[in-house]
């Protein structure tokens, strides 16, 4: 039986895993025994009916916790609501029920104190022994008499007498006919038919609310009076005969709104989609491998660029397991781009096996025709399956981004030359000045960290990060204590390994060919040409004017890899078989081959060239407007003037003259800066003025410095000589 006659045993209570009960049906037994629920004078339990002897007991359902009650009644109701749309929908009740998710919480608190009362009725009819009609009238006539009497003298418990007057939902009196009306709507629907019917109506919107929303709905988010009186001159401007809501009519109308449809217009698609509601995807049922998720993120904090020293944020490439959340693959660049991206991905095949899916966003360094063309890409040549997020989707790939904030923002806090919204605006601005200024005088600064040491710094971060228990890795249990507890990606990964699963890996081998960018190219006489390079080799003598792909190493342009082009059984071009190894020949614009990594270099630094010389015009254009009258040139005046010889040092030189030894006061001169330099680091005490800028000015120029390094010179070294003699 369900409702509020149900009994029940302890195996059958054990089963509904009800809140703060057991869920073994010994441990309910005993729950019974600890709570008094077989006590001789209690009239809740009996022997369970059609067993002779032994046949255990049963408990009535008001001898529950009230926690539990509630559970049970919810699960009687929404059982029963099942069962009717499974009959087709003959019993009534599905036009009466109504589930209690849907309910206001005046009319939850009023559900709860009608179901506490029936209780009292079904527990007065079991204990009294008397029929439904009486326990009912019982109830009423404790009822009457307790609104008359003090409340120190009321026969019912304050909580019941509490719960009438809730249950009774602003009505005077409670009669039978209510109660009767209570007990037969939660036989039909369970509690959830128990609470009250909403008595409002949802207004429509006024007719002037879309009007309104015109100049309210704006990215530029004004504010409601702002709308409101651009809205009245707009009504003035037409002449319309509409009469202009007041401000607080405007509020009561938004207010009716969700929080999605009153910022719709006033968000994006990107701010308006983090309001909706999402799916959360269940990765349980995978393997590692299964899909590695890939994303770029700029570093907040600078570091010194490797080629030209300054100061700059690199672009981090992060590759994870979407089932271990283990980070299998990263790169640093100076940009997000296809290479950056490929080295990730090959750092992650070779070292922990290849993915069946790859899934990224639409950035240019994960859609392009290096990695998705059929003949040439990386993804058909590894058998790898790419998906890409939707624009304005960045939810669906909530793992990477996830893994981007836990590692890489931590680490760029720990320089001082952070840039995130979380630093002080007054520390920043300090830093920025002293590192300016360091790297100009000295080519380095103590708080910016070099490339090396990033480098080392995003190695030891992604390994902590791999080590560190996860809160939604939790899938195992414990070998110790048997229970589960939050795990660590590398043992997600070594417990999925000892179950049996194997890695498909490359061979580093392998890894040369698989991950090396292939175009596709015309042969001309055993030659075949690339970035202005020709390559030559005799075996592709026999392939003259055909079509073949040529694979290249992006940071040696010494050789290149010919493979013919085959076709599938659908007619596809796929990579055929290798050709050559061809080697540079010659070619009629240098005289070294030039690699894809120096040519996309030098494409950037002629296009930087370009946006600096467009903005020296343009100051040059406001020193000398074209309405000022060009002056006449005056004529150059020469001056014969001495030559004069400029030297490094001041130091005396000895000068020899009639067998003596004279000491004259002439500088000393140096063949170069590096033997200048040389010469600092042996004599730290006699650095003349003039020789410490000549010197201060080699430490900030770039080629200089490299020149330094090149001749041995400790630049470290060099650099405290010449900060101690400022």
């Amino acid at each position: 039986m369900t409702g509020l006659d149900a009994w029940l045993t302890a195996k059958e209570i054990a089963e509904l895993s009800l809140p703060g009960l057991p869920a073994s049906r010994e441990a309910v037994s005993r729950f019974a025994n600890d709570h008094g629920w077989r006590d001789t004078n209690c009239r809740l339990w009996r022997k369970r009916p059609g067993r002779s002897g032994g046949g255990g007991f049963e408990y009535h359902v008001s001898l529950l916790p009230e926690d539990a009650q509630r559970a049970f009644h919810d699960q009687a109701a929404q059982a029963q609501i099942t069962q009717s749309m499974v009959d087709g929908g003959k019993s009534t009740c599905l036009q009466t029920v109504h589930t209690p998710s849907g309910l206001s919480g005046r009319a939850r608190i009023v559900m709860e104190a009608r179901l506490v009362i029936l209780h009292e009725i079904k527990r007065r009819k079991i204990f009294d022994e008397i029929s439904q009609r009486q326990a009912v009238l019982s109830f009423i006539a404790d009822l009457e008499k307790d609104r008359a009497a003090a409340p120190h003298m009321r026969l019912l418990a304050p909580e019941l007498f509490k719960a009438a007057e809730v249950a009774n939902d602003r009505r005077k009196t409670l009669g039978r006919s209510t109660l009767f009306s209570w007990l037969k709507a939660f036989e039909e629907g369970g509690n959830a038919a128990l609470a009250p019917k909403s008595t409002k109506v949802a207004e429509p919107l006024p007719d002037w609310f879309s009007g309104f929303m015109q100049f309210y709905a704006r990215p530029q988010k004004p504010t409601i009076q702002t709308a409101l009186n651009d809205y009245r001159n707009h009504l003035l401007d037409r002449g319309a005969n509409i009469s202009c809501p007041t401000y607080r009519q405007v509020r009561t109308a938004l207010g009716k709104l969700g929080v999605v449809e009153r910022s719709r217009g006033r968000d994006g698609a990107l701010a308006l989609k983090a309001k909706m509601a999402h799916k959360v995807r269940d990765t349980s049922d995978l393997q590692p491998t299964i899909i590695y998720t890939a994303d770029g993120k700029t570093f907040d904090a600078e570091v010194q660029h490797p080629i030209h020293g300054g100061a700059f944020k690199p672009e981090i490439t992060t590759i994870v397991d979407v089932f271990t959340r283990k980070c299998v693959g990263w790169s640093v660049g100076l940009a997000e781009n296809q290479f950056e991206t490929l080295d990730a991905l090959r750092g992650a095949c070779v070292n922990h096996g290849i993915p069946a899916v790859f899934y990224a966003d639409r950035g240019p360094g994960y859609k392009n025709q290096a990695f998705q063309n059929r003949l040439t890409g990386f993804m058909a040549r590894l058998g790898i399956t790419q998906m890409h997020s939707l624009p304005y989707n960045s939810q669906a790939r909530g793992v990477i981004e996830r893994v981007n904030r836990t590692i890489w923002n931590p680490l760029s806090q720990k320089y001082a030359t952070y840039l995130g919204k979380d630093m002080d605006r007054e520390a920043g601005i300090r830093v920025h000045r002293q590192t300016r200024n360091n790297l100009k005088e000295f080519g380095q600064s103590r708080l910016m960290p070099t490339w090396d040491e990033f480098l080392e710094d995003v190695a030891e971060a992604v390994v902590a990060y791999n080590a560190t228990e996860h809160s939604s890795l939790e899938r195992y249990p414990d070998p110790v204590t048997g229970t589960k507890r939050h795990r660590t990606p590398d043992e997600v990964w070594e417990i999925a390994a000892a179950a049996g699963f194997e890695a498909l890996t490359v061979a580093p081998a392998e890894a040369d060919d698989l991950f090396r960018p292939y175009v596709k190219r015309r042969t001309n006489r055993a030659q075949v040409q690339w970035l202005t390079n020709t390559y030559f080799a005799i075996e592709l003598e026999a392939y003259h004017g055909e079509d073949v792909i040529v694979g290249y190493d992006i940071h040696n342009a010494d050789v290149v890899w010919v493979r013919e082009i085959a076709r599938d059984e659908d007619g596809e071009e796929i990579p055929g078989p290798l050709i050559c190894k061809a080697k540079f020949g010659g070619n009629k614009t240098r005289y070294i081959p030039v690699t894809m990594e120096q040519q996309a270099k030098e494409t950037r630094a002629k296009a930087r060239r370009r946006r600096l010389e467009d903005k020296i015009a343009a100051v040059d254009a406001e020193l000398n407007p074209a309405t000022l009258l060009e002056h006449q040139a005056s004529p150059l005046i020469t001056l014969d003037l001495p030559a004069v010889s400029v030297t490094r040092n001041d130091a005396p030189v000895p000068v020899v003259q009639d067998n003596d030894v004279i000491v004259e006061d002439r500088p000393r001169r140096f063949a170069s800066d590096t033997e200048l330099a040389a010469w600092a680091i042996a004599n730290p005490e006699n650095l003349s003025e003039k020789q410490r800028s000549v010197l201060l000015e080699c430490l900030s120029n770039a080629a200089d410095r490299e020149v330094f390094r090149l001749s041995n010179i400790d630049l470290d070294r060099l650099r405290a000589i010449v900060r101690d003699a400022a």
